[in-house]
């Protein structure tokens, strides 16, 4: 048992405390972090928040900065494989063994329970709470440490940083029974990072429904005082199955580069990015190098996104769990060919508390209706994961034939089979938590 093993994992159980001001307490985590000799202070932050697309541009600003030489502390969640993922130094990150050391490193200094502010008891700390510590006292000396809201971004443990930068990814709906059940409140959550005098930069807004989240993040920032920047525009001139060519509009001209994440959400993140380096750059005496930002962009690395893998047939793996995220991998389902192609069978294990049901919808309508031709439903590990049977009745509400799988590695399969027979691919999306396993279960079926 690990020193998480005994804390609150509102990851796994969000439902263990209610979100309110009281019960998520951060004044109870920032007197931890003064116990601690407040290490949050010792490292200059960007601070990034959204519903879709936070974590690759996370890492887009990680490497742009890395690039002009800084060193560099990237802290995202969740993790594909194992929590020493969530760290990166200088782009790379823990192992699970370094992981485990630090951790060892923080026990002696943590209070496992804390003072509840209006009642006579005390509570466990969060399994988030003491990784977000780590961070901390890990990245003291790096020159740049990125930070990637867990949920929310108001009450979240990150936001007890004074951050150099904020920026603030495209709004969608995830997360409703926490943040809210309107776009706009979940856009207010968000905008819980913005501070007086600290520039910021926000998603350009491409329909009506994030209009609505980005003028209550303008809203928020003028009551609030902090400047409003726009990201840079960028063109996306030729997509390929695992990156594509854009155009950036900087303020020092144009640029063409490569970007190694392909789908054109990622060239809006990498707008984000571009703008937020630069202005950090900006507060350090330096300027945006655009042979540091190409390189940048060239070998920037962010697993589980529209992450294609060869074989008979191809497996195509995306961690969307929102409707937005949905209709931006069905709309890039057509950019993987010639690699991977449809029609696509569709490998979908979910967590319950998701809308599955507009997920499946957004994605079916922006794939395409005629290009997943059938679904097959799998459970996630731990609690949270829906049923087979729940997403397959989703699926054939819908208007796809579904089926029920054991476990990841037996849904992909069934759904190679099927794709096999229809000469497509295999599309597995849904959550995070199954990715390891379907890569390794598809690396095994082409073993030798």
């Amino acid at each position: 048992m690990t020193i998480l093993d005994r804390l609150t994992d509102l990851e796994r159980q969000p439902r263990a405390r209610t979100y309110s001001d009281e019960e998520y307490n951060l004044a109870g985590f920032r007197r931890w972090l003064g116990r601690l000799g407040n290490p949050q202070d010792a490292t200059p932050w960007i601070h990034v928040a959204g519903t879709k697309g936070k974590g690759s541009t996370c890492a887009l600003v990680e490497s742009i900065l890395r690039a002009h030489g800084l060193r560099t502390g990237l802290f995202t969640s969740p993790h594909l494989d194992h929590y020493g993922e969530r760290f990166r130094f200088d782009g790379r990150a823990w192992t699970l063994g370094e992981f485990e050391r630090a951790l060892e490193r923080l026990e002696p200094m943590l209070d496992q329970r804390e003072p509840h502010p209006s009642r006579d008891k005390t509570w466990l700390r969060t399994v988030f709470e003491v990784l977000t510590a780590l961070a901390f006292r890990e990245f003291v000396g790096v020159e740049a440490g990125v930070l990637e809201v867990g949920l929310g971004g108001r009450l979240d443990c990150t936001n007890v940083v004074a951050p150099r930068v904020c920026a603030i990814t495209p709004i969608g709906m995830d997360h409703m029974h926490v943040l809210g059940n309107t776009i706009e409140a979940i856009a207010l959550e968000k905008a819980g990072i913005l501070k007086p005098g600290v520039p910021a930069v926000v998603f350009t807004p491409f329909d009506e429904r994030r209009a609505h989240a980005h003028a209550t993040i303008v809203a928020r920032a003028h009551e609030v005082g902090a400047p409003l920047v726009e990201p840079c525009p960028v063109e996306v001139l030729d997509a390929f199955p695992h990156g594509q060519r854009v155009r950036v509009h900087l303020d020092s001209g144009v640029d063409e580069l490569m970007l190694a994440l392909p789908g054109d959400f990622q060239a809006a993140n990498l707008g984000i990015a571009v703008r937020t380096a630069e202005l950090f750059l900006r507060q350090i005496g330096r300027s945006l190098d655009v042979h540091a930002l190409a390189h940048a962009a060239a070998t920037v690395e962010w697993p589980g996104r529209l992450e294609v893998h060869a074989g008979t047939p191809p497996l195509v793996i995306d961690a969307a769990h929102c409707p937005l995220s949905a209709a931006a991998l069905g709309r890039n389902l057509a950019t993987l060919a010639p690699v991977a192609a449809g029609p696509f069978v569709l490998l979908w294990g979910m967590n319950r508390d998701k809308d599955r049901e507009a997920f499946a919808r957004a994605l079916l309508e922006a794939a395409g209706r005629d290009t997943i031709v059938r679904a097959v439903c799998f459970p996630l590990p731990g609690t949270r994961g829906a049923t087979p049977q729940d997403l397959a009745s989703t699926a054939n509400a819908l208007g796809v034939e579904a089926e029920c799988a054991l476990s990841p590695a037996d849904g992909l399969d069934i759904a190679a089979a099927y794709a096999t027979a229809a000469r497509g691919s295999v599309l597995a999306t849904g959550s995070l938590y199954a990715l390891t396993a379907l890569r390794a279960r598809h690396a095994e079926r082409f073993k030798g």
